[in-house]
């Protein structure tokens, strides 16, 4: 990293004021008119450079929690590991933090301090405040360490993240093997943005991501904070390009294990076309601005891990229905362990599941519950996709096509008919 950054003027890059929050400018007029630095960090600099339209903004300073809450009333702070300050503008809320500072590991990783870091290099405590300088290190890639003062309208890069960013390339801020270690979902980030982005890794961020060696580090994950990183992967319009170089540097089973095994590919060689399919769908939805739920997917994932479930069950004094039960939960709670599924989205997984089996029934009960089932349309959609993939009962899957496609009142003639139709 340079000592001395580079100035990158506001005549000399394509990022305008206009397009940021006008509450954003004031804070950080506010501050720096307090005699404060203050600036704008992270993916929002880089999207607005990209001429993508960010999700968010962050803000960071010198300024210390108390002195930020003291300018401004309509703010409180959280957070424990780290304070962070919100302020509250009716119903936008704006983050700012204070410049943390350089972990010792990022610099010499013979001198860190073993109190905030566990025996694998992994950070465990992250509480000093710092000063710019020492904030940079605080950054993941070269392309998020671009700090963009709007006042001015000058960028400040110390470690050639604007050159990086007009060459595409994903670069880890100092050592690669360093940094993985003190956060593995490092590694993840970097082939997330690279799928987003459509990056090029550069080449001693790139190595490491092949090593067996890192890739475990990822057991030490909270279940918790690798679902968020699931969701950015898969939910955010680019879930088929995640998939893929996932794949590519094997690191898909660290996110969802029962899928990715030789029985699997074995057992079902189509699943890898299901999947696709499932995730170019996901995609569109993004792009038509459609909402997406998570356990959809997630269900599509788990769908060929269940049917072996299910096969390893049966032969049991089990009713058919208890075994399909028993499996799903067996599923769940296998994934949970590397993936916490909250249980809104597991819930919603196992009727898309259930609706599965009544699709396939000729009872009335059965066929009436699938119809009127608050999910069916997931359900259905689920039987769409599985029927391209995987044998179905054609005549069964028409009657419902047939039926997902009629009114209200051609449905319940439907139903009234339906023995003499299946």
């Amino acid at each position: 990293m340079s000592h001395k950054p580079i100035i990158i003027h506001k005549d000399n890059h394509a990022l305008v004021a206009s397009k940021i929050s006008k509450n954003i400018i004031n804070i950080l007029e506010k501050l720096q008119n307090e005699g404060y630095q203050a600036y704008i960090v992270g993916g929002g600099v880089r999207d607005l450079l990209l001429g993508h339209k960010p999700k968010d903004f962050d803000i960071v300073t010198n300024a210390t929690p108390d002195e930020i809450r003291k300018l401004f009333k309509n703010s409180r702070i959280i957070g424990r590991r780290f304070q962070l300050i919100h302020i509250f503008f009716g119903r936008e809320i704006i983050e700012v933090a204070t410049f943390r500072a350089a972990h010792p590991i990022t610099q010499k990783q013979e001198d860190f301090n073993q109190s905030h870091i566990a025996v694998d290099g992994q950070i465990i405590r992250d509480n000093v405040f710092g000063t710019l300088e020492e904030d940079i290190w605080r950054r993941d890639f070269t392309i998020n360490a671009l700090y963009y003062d709007p006042i001015a309208g000058n960028i400040i890069d110390y470690c050639g993240g604007y050159e990086d960013l007009k060459n595409k390339k994903i670069r880890v801020l100092g050592d690669a093997s360093v940094r993985y270690r003190e956060d593995p979902v490092r590694m993840l980030r970097a082939l997330r943005f690279a799928a987003k982005l459509d990056f090029n890794l550069e080449e001693k961020t790139n190595e490491p991501l092949y090593n067996h060696i890192y890739h475990v580090l990822l057991k030490n994950v909270p279940p918790a904070r690798l679902f968020e990183e699931y969701n950015k992967l898969f939910l955010t319009g680019y879930s088929e390009k995640s998939f893929n170089i996932l794949k590519k540097y094997n690191l898909l089973g660290k996110l969802f294990p029962l899928t990715s095994t030789k029985q699997i590919e074995k057992e079902f060689p189509k699943q890898l076309l299901f999947l696709q399919k499932v995730l170019q769908n996901t995609d569109k939805r993004k792009q038509d601005d459609l909402p997406i739920n998570p356990a959809f997917l997630i269900a599509a994932f788990l769908w060929h891990p269940l049917q072996v479930s299910q096969r390893e069950l049966q032969g049991t004094t089990n009713s058919r229905e208890h075994i399909w039960r028993l499996a799903a939960h067996k599923i769940i709670k296998q994934q949970n362990s590397c993936l916490a599924i909250p249980k809104r989205f597991t819930q919603v997984m196992e009727e898309i599941w259930h609706l599965q089996r009544l699709f396939n029934k000729v009872q009335y009960k059965a066929v009436h519950k699938a119809a009127t089932h608050p999910k069916f349309r997931a359900g259905f959609d689920f039987l769409l996709l599985r029927s391209e993939f995987e044998p179905v009962n054609t005549k069964r899957l028409k009657w419902w096509q047939e039926f997902e496609s009629s009114s209200q009142d051609v449905r319940l003639k439907m139903l009234d008919n339906y023995a003499e139709s299946l």
